[in-house]
């Protein structure tokens, strides 16, 4: 019996502290989806409440959920150019996040603020390690 919990803390113990609403690859899709209803609908389920913002000409649509780490928050938005990712999940979700998105293929383009952008052929993201805060871009289908 001992040998059983000792093996589901080892299990299970780790998502307590790394896990996250959103993966990586599941941000990355919503990207090329582009679908904003889509979105909402997966983000509704995952337990996300949701408000839409107009104050910048085009819907930003705000997401905020309540976890036992804190405040995960994702805003969604598309301009005349550009479909838009932020994402500002539990700090230790946010480096392993980063880590799995900026691939190799990514080259340092600049800095604003405390924000480094990274850019391919396809996209650009941001990186906000101080306030762990994920940006994804990528020009509209």
């Amino acid at each position: 019996m001992k040998k059983y919990l000792h093996l589901y803390l080892l299990l299970f113990l780790p998502l307590l502290y790394t896990s996250q609403s959103i993966s990586a690859s599941k941000l990355l899709d919503y990207i090329n989806i582009q679908n904003s209803e889509t979105i909402t609908k997966e983000l509704k389920q995952l337990g996300f409440q949701t408000r839409v913002d107009n104050s910048e000409g085009y819907p930003i649509y705000r997401f905020a959920k309540e976890t036992s780490r804190g405040i995960e928050k994702i805003e969604v938005g598309k301009n005349t150019e550009l479909f838009m990712i932020t994402y500002r999940p539990e700090y230790t979700a946010y480096e392993i996040l980063r880590n799995k998105i900026l691939t190799s293929d990514f080259q340092y383009a600049y800095s604003y603020k405390s924000t480094k952008y990274y850019e391919n052929s396809t996209m650009r993201i941001g990186a906000d390690n101080t306030n762990g805060i994920i940006s994804v871009f990528k020009q509209l289908k």
